[in-house]
């Protein structure tokens, strides 16, 4: 009987305490929806990768060493906590985050320079203009907060009688404090221009342990 009352009191404190996160990653308690599969408390980590974060394929494979996914934060309590920790060389805020432009709508772009933010149809900012691989995140916030889509766009000729090869901004990052697009293949863009930003650091998100 002893025994039986002892668990019953110990009872309340084991399952009181708040799910932990592995080291590197924040908890917080969201509100549960259809947009975020219904998550109630998820992870947040900003993983130094070392190198080339600007690299989509590079940032992804840093969050998976991580047992996590690259994602982004939620809402203004998640961006706050994000934009707070410094990118590279502690001096600039340049994390890669979730969200990456679909290629039926770089394709629309290429041909039409769509200003996304009007395109009422697959390709509207709101809708389908970007893939996410984080499906425990809402990126409503993200998308309401954005500076636009592409920021900006590039183009190259290797001589006078090649094509002309153009490329776009088409990964959602935030620079700076601000959420925009930068180009997913990183610092260096190809072997004769590298204006592409230097983003060290990479947003990834996890379930609770």
């Amino acid at each position: 009987m002893a025994s039986a009352l002892l668990l019953f009191l110990t009872l309340p404190f084991v399952f009181s305490v708040d799910p932990k996160c592995p080291e590197g990653f924040h908890y917080f308690k969201r509100a549960p929806t259809a947009w975020n599969n219904y998550t109630k408390e998820w992870c947040l980590g900003v993983i130094d990768g070392k190198e080339d974060c600007g690299n989509r394929d590079f940032a992804r494979s840093i969050c998976i060493n991580h047992n996590a996914t690259i994602s982004m934060p939620e809402n203004k309590h998640e961006f706050e906590f994000v934009t707070k920790i410094p990118g590279a060389k502690k001096t600039k805020i340049n994390h890669a985050i979730d969200g990456q432009m679909s290629p039926r709508c770089v394709n629309k772009y290429m041909k039409h320079h769509y200003w996304f933010r009007k395109e009422t149809g697959e390709c509207n900012l709101k809708k389908g203009l970007f893939l996410f691989d984080d499906i425990n995140t809402d990126p409503s916030f993200i998308l309401d907060n954005s500076e636009g889509s592409p920021n900006h766009d590039d183009a190259h000729r290797v001589n006078e009688t090649t094509s002309l090869v153009k490329y776009i901004s088409t990964c959602l990052t935030i620079m700076g404090g601000q959420i925009q697009t930068e180009f997913c293949f990183g610092q260096q863009m190809n072997e004769y221009n590298s204006k592409a930003a230097d983003i060290r650091t990479v947003v990834c998100g996890r379930p609770p342990l």
